[in-house]
């Protein structure tokens, strides 16, 4: 049962499970950046990333998706890409 939960689980790409305030709560089968687009920063960082990238993430960020944040041109959405694929980071 073990092994068919992570079959299942790394084969999804990208299944809803739950809204909190209009943003989606998104699951993936991996952890790449450009494969989680409609996913909020918060959420990837909570799945993919270590804790200890908060503490240097531009807040204003947490909330919206990654799409967005890579599309962005200001300051703040170049860091928080930078840091969202940044090896350091990854769990």
């Amino acid at each position: 049962m073990k092994i068919l939960k992570k079959i299942l689980f790394l084969s999804l790409t990208a299944i809803t499970l739950s809204s909190f305030g209009g943003s989606s709560l998104l699951f993936a089968g991996d952890c790449v950046a450009k494969r989680n687009m409609q996913e909020t920063a918060s959420s990837y960082i909570s799945r993919c990333r270590k804790g200890s990238i908060r503490s240097v993430f531009p807040g204003e960020m947490m909330s919206k998706k990654l799409g967005e944040i890579q599309k962005g041109k200001s300051k703040a959405h170049k860091t928080a890409w930078k840091l969202l694929n940044d090896s350091r980071f990854k769990k």
